[in-house]
């Protein structure tokens, strides 16, 4: 067991050569992931004649001025403590496992974006990172896998956590969010994922903002290999369906050069449209067969995406933006995508890495 953070927050208690600070100490438990943080009251006995106070301040500025840069939404008034009608809410996807992240056990969205020494080690939350960067209103976090985890990583910004009890498909997660999702007052809900770390302030603001022109807005990307994603069906700037690869793929050669696009799986939705439809969802639920220790099982799932097939038989406009690039929108999947968004941030966010 080793120490390896310690963020000090004076508070004027000083006497005798004994000074009060409280403390927060990041204790590494030895195992890949597990930093635990702890709250408390330590007393530095000063063992010499006079104390440079001077040198203790400056030593204080650096290490909160690094706590700000690491994770500033912990050490400032967070803007998403607001809720005001006309904002917008966000809704993290944090629930899965993330089993092709070999070798760790933890929460995926809490694996660091500012590595130290080895991938699975370092600061920067990939969960805390996005946090900042989404529209100023109320967040909430699905949570399942290491539900505990998540919530003592952010402690203190006022998040709702959500249980997604059953893990039915990011549809599922919707309806475990849905308490969150009707008593909040914003006009605008942003659907994002916990391992899609790279996606900036501006990409959420103008995916928010183009709820003016749509009921749902999808953020979009155009990849060098279309891979198993989902594709977009467009009709000039309108988004007909989000077509899986499980269709898609028996598609003619033609017919899938024309499809471009691929879902991000990052959705912009009215509020008072998402309120509407979410009945509607729940109650068509898909049927599908699954192996869980050699038995074949009939389980129940929703998908977010049939969101935008029942907007369209409704007549009500979905449209899409683009995503800078396709690294903006990788999933961090594996630990290859994992060095890779590390790599990517370092050059993407200098400020923070």
């Amino acid at each position: 067991m080793r120490v390896v953070n310690t963020v000090f927050h004076p508070e004027a208690a000083q006497a005798d050569g004994l000074w009060e600070s409280r403390v927060t100490v990041m204790i590494h438990s030895g195992s890949r992931g597990s930093n635990i943080r702890l709250k408390g009251y330590i007393f530095v006995t000063i063992c010499i004649a006079r104390v440079n106070t001077k040198f203790i301040k400056t030593h204080y500025r650096r290490q909160e001025s690094m706590q700000q840069k690491l994770f500033p939404e912990n050490t400032t008034r967070h803007p998403h403590l607001d809720s005001k009608p006309g904002s917008t809410a966000s809704l993290i996807l944090a629930a899965g496992k993330g089993s092709r992240m070999a070798g760790y056990d933890g929460c995926k969205p809490l694996l660091p974006l500012v590595p130290s020494g080895i991938p699975f080690e370092g600061g920067r939350p990939m969960l805390l990172h996005i946090i900042t960067n989404l529209p100023p209103g109320p967040v909430a976090v699905v949570v399942h896998h290491r539900r505990n985890q998540v919530i003592r990583a952010t402690s203190g910004l006022s998040l709702t956590y959500c249980d997604q009890t059953v893990l039915n498909g990011t549809g599922g997660a919707l309806l475990a969010a849905r308490d969150f999702l009707e008593r909040n007052t914003a006009s605008r809900i942003i659907i994002t994922m916990g391992d899609v770390p790279l996606v900036t302030r501006r990409t959420y603001s103008d995916l928010a903002r183009e709820l003016d022109n749509y009921h749902m807005v999808v953020l979009a990307f155009a990849p060098a290999d279309k891979k198993r994603y989902g594709l977009l069906e467009m009709e000039g700037k309108l988004v007909r369906r989000i077509v899986e690869w499980e269709y898609w793929r028996h598609f003619s050669r033609s017919h899938r050069d024309e499809l471009s696009l691929c879902n991000s799986g990052i959705y912009a939705v009215r509020g008072s449209t998402l309120h509407r439809y979410l009945p509607v969802m729940q109650s068509q639920p898909h049927r599908v067969v699954k192996h869980r220790e050699g038995t074949e099982v009939t389980v129940e799932e929703y998908f977010i995406t049939d969101l935008v097939e029942y907007l369209n038989r409704d007549g009500l406009p979905v449209g899409c933006i683009e995503a800078a690039d396709e690294q903006e929108v990788m999933g961090v999947d594996d630990p290859d995508a994992l060095e890779t968004a590390q790599k990517l941030y370092s050059e993407r966010f200098p400020d923070y890495a």
